[in-house]
């Protein structure tokens, strides 16, 4: 498949996997499962399980399904168990799902599955109709794009999304359980453990506790790099930077997403007040993001914040009145179809483009 081909077939799947969500959505038992939510999800994941070597991690992947699926718990265990440098227990665990099958292709699909599935239950259960479409347009573009590299961090935080659901109710216990299953897959998840003290009830006007938890950030950020070292392994590794260090090109992006959040801050809470968590998350989120001028690899662990964008981005049309929503609907559609074509077409980030099917018999 040519490059062009690559990019308008993401897109197309993309598109109707976020239609079918949204057909799912509005039905008027739009709590449960159904035919439409099945098939917004297997979209995704059937082209993510029949790729070949579509991804820079591809290969990395593909040996550590090759190389746990022979282990069994207490093997795993005594060569992994440490858990900070090791092989995760979550990637563990569908590598002996996959190897249950004998396919490398049920191991790319599962990892496809528990990126996407968080999201999308989290969209149909929590968010509001009228956004739906466009939030999993943008997370299937950009987070779920990503996980074709780097699928440990993103189905991490996949789970720490759903997990919000607990921090609105309130339920501490079941967030950390999200929490937990979500450093199943990567250890830097613990630092989403924080997520749940940014709540703000509805009738406070300032809360000193998010101020000190944002100073603690702008701490622990200027600190990443002493951390890692102390921790060791490959993360000290991450804390050493790469040639790419001062290329942050998002980091200004974000900034300039934030402006734009703290103008329409009011409208945003007027629509739901959870948007006001979602604002201070991308906050933190973006002061996490200066960590790009050192390391990118260091960076990702704002991905655990900075996911609120989508949600809010989406949620853009709403704040306007109806006959202007479909106009803003579009701006931001094709904002998003812009960032997905200069990351992956153009700047070929994770080498997702071209897409290449597998060409030998599956399972």
């Amino acid at each position: 498949m040519s490059k062009i081909e690559s990019l308008f077939f993401y897109l197309i799947i993309y598109t109707l996997s976020a239609f079918f969500l949204s057909l799912s959505k509005k039905r008027k038992d739009n709590k449960k499962i159904d035919i439409c939510f099945i098939i917004a999800i297997l979209l995704p994941v059937v082209i993510a399980a029949l790729r070949d070597n579509v991804g820079t991690d591809f290969d990395s992947y593909h040996w550590i399904y090759q190389g746990q699926s022979d282990l069994d718990f207490s093997q795993w265990f005594q060569q992994h168990g440490k858990f900070v440098d090791g092989t995760p227990f979550g990637l563990w665990g569908v590598s002996q799902i996959a190897n249950a099958f004998d396919s490398q292709e049920v191991y790319f699909g599962l990892l496809a599955f528990l990126t996407i599935a968080p999201m999308f239950l989290f969209i149909k259960n929590e968010l509001p109709e009228d956004c739906c479409f466009l939030t999993a347009f943008m997370f299937l573009t950009g987070t779920f794009t990503t996980g074709l590299n780097i699928a440990k961090q993103c189905i991490a935080v996949a789970f720490i999304i759903y997990g919000m659901r607990y921090v609105f109710e309130r339920k501490f216990i079941k967030y950390l359980i999200f929490v937990l299953i979500a450093y199943c897959f990567h250890p830097s998840a613990a630092i989403a453990f924080f997520i749940y003290l940014f709540w703000k009830s509805e009738n406070s006007r300032f809360s000193v506790k998010r101020l000190l938890l944002i100073s603690l950030t702008i701490i622990f950020m200027f600190s990443i790099s002493y951390i890692l070292e102390r921790i060791g392994g490959r993360f000290a590794l991450y804390a050493e930077g790469t040639s790419a260090e001062f290329n942050n090109r998002t980091f200004y992006l974000d900034l300039a997403w934030l402006f734009i959040f703290f103008y329409f801050r009011k409208r945003y809470q007027e629509k739901d007040i959870k948007n006001d968590t979602f604002l201070i998350l991308f906050i933190v989120g973006v002061i996490m993001t200066i960590s790009g001028f050192v390391s990118p690899y260091i960076k990702r662990v704002a991905m655990y914040y900075t996911f609120a964008k989508t949600i809010l981005i989406a949620q853009l049309p709403l704040l306007f009145f109806k006959d202007n929503r479909a106009i803003i609907g579009i701006i931001v559609l094709v904002y998003a179809i812009f960032i997905f074509t200069y990351s992956f077409y153009i700047l070929e980030h994770s080498d997702i483009i071209p897409y290449n099917f597998i060409t030998r018999s599956v399972i």
